[in-house]
């Protein structure tokens, strides 16, 4: 499972396929400069993962006086970081600042591959216990009826290793259990970060998209097994870039 896109209002997912050309000029990888992109307050470049073309109708993302969205991350800098995209050629290094000297613990390239990529919907009902239950951590589950939340339950219990006992105390039920600590498609619990954009007192930011399980043409990581995560603030439009591994 490559780049997924989350759009938090319709509930809706798009999923990319890499190395195919559609309607939109969507990349991964490349040089941030052969894009004229910029950077502020950034003395080496944030590694260029995706750059999106937000005028796909598929792509159900905004940001203001922004047509081509980078999804960045910052190997020169830390293990994770916070940026504002100021128009297409600008990005602004919120945090950190500082390079880390012993990051990244392997050679990480200067720019990925550059390949062209294209999404497309991914089925998605969030009344329908398995597509709620797999992307719980996204969406949550509230839209199921007490007669699929049982279902759900009945999924969970095969799926993850979490029982009444994992609860912080004996009044838990199972159903506590799976709904405050069972939170696909993250390995390591939904993100809870605030926004980090120093005049922004914004503390809600939304998860818009992963990439999880990357193919060869898409890995960024020494393994694939770790989930690159990008969220937004609903404020400021700040982006915060983290990882999570299995």
């Amino acid at each position: 499972m490559p780049l997924t896109l989350f759009e938090h209002n319709s509930k809706s997912i798009v999923r990319d396929d890499i190395g195919q050309n559609g309607d939109f000029a969507h990349t991964f990888g490349g040089d941030p400069a052969d894009f004229g992109l910029f950077f502020i307050d950034a003395p080496m470049p944030l590694h260029l993962i995706y750059r999106i073309d937000l005028t796909d109708p598929e792509v159900s993302l905004d940001v203001p006086g922004v047509r081509w969205l980078p999804l960045l991350y910052c190997f020169n800098y830390g293990t994770e970081c916070c940026y504002q995209v100021s128009s297409d050629s600008e990005v602004v290094l919120l945090s950190p600042f500082n390079q880390e000297h012993n990051w990244p613990p392997w050679d990480a390239p200067e720019s990925f591959p550059l390949a062209q990529t294209c999404f497309s919907r991914v089925p998605y009902d969030p009344r329908d216990p398995n597509d709620a239950l797999s992307f719980k951590g996204i969406f949550g589950w509230d839209e199921l009826n007490r007669q699929q939340l049982d279902k759900a339950l009945i999924l969970a219990r095969d799926r993850c290793s979490y029982s009444e006992e994992d609860g912080p105390d004996p009044s838990w039920s199972y159903e506590d259990v799976i709904s405050c600590m069972y939170e696909p498609p993250f390995v390591q619990g939904a993100p809870d970060n605030q926004c980090m954009n120093p005049s922004c007192d914004n503390h809600s930011c939304k998860v818009i998209a992963i990439q999880d399980h990357a193919v060869d043409s898409e890995l960024i990581w020494p393994s694939c097994f770790v989930q690159t995560i990008w969220e937004i603030c609903e404020t400021c439009n700040s982006i915060i870039a983290t990882n999570q591994c299995s």
